[in-house]
């Protein structure tokens, strides 16, 4: 029997004994719970709620939640996770940790806050409809400025 054929059986059935796959995943909870969980804009359930990762690097969390029952809004988060791992994404780690099984499990909780949009409008729905006026106006000369200066001529006066 050749050395390489023994070596390559040898390698074949450690293979077959080890044989796993690395596995990530990230749990995310907030405070109040139930609110909807979008990852890498795509709408994974609500919290609490784990998430199967298929790489490492930085992930985009948003979590939303409107509770109808009480009336109570909050503020939406947006949340960057990062899930890079050295032992699962450098070579030849990360072959050696598909092969063995290892696990990566995580978890991100996120503290929601009510929004006040509410109380504003109880105590003054005028300083609600300036307030909202002030950020319109706004919008829109930032809108205007983009728009001139993406433009290839100036506009006529």
């Amino acid at each position: 029997m050749r050395p390489s054929f023994a070596l390559g059986v040898a390698l074949a059935v450690l293979s077959a004994l080890l044989g796993g796959c690395a596995s990530r995943t990230v749990t995310i909870t907030s405070e109040p719970s139930g609110a909807e969980v979008i990852f890498d804009r795509r709408p994974v359930g609500m919290t609490p709620v784990t998430v199967p990762i298929r790489y490492g690097g930085t992930h985009e969390v948003i979590l939303l939640k409107s509770d109808r029952d009480t009336g109570i809004s909050y503020r939406p988060v947006v949340a960057l996770h990062d899930s890079e791992n050295f032992w699962l994404d450098n070579f030849p780690f990360d072959a050696v940790a598909e092969l063995s099984g290892a696990e990566d499990a995580r978890t991100l909780h996120v503290e929601l806050q009510a929004s006040r949009v509410t109380e504003l409008y109880d105590q003054d729905p005028t300083a609600l409809l300036q307030a909202l006026q002030e950020r319109a106006m706004t919008l829109r000369a930032r809108a205007q400025a983009s728009a001139l200066e993406a433009s290839p001529r100036a506009p006529a006066q």
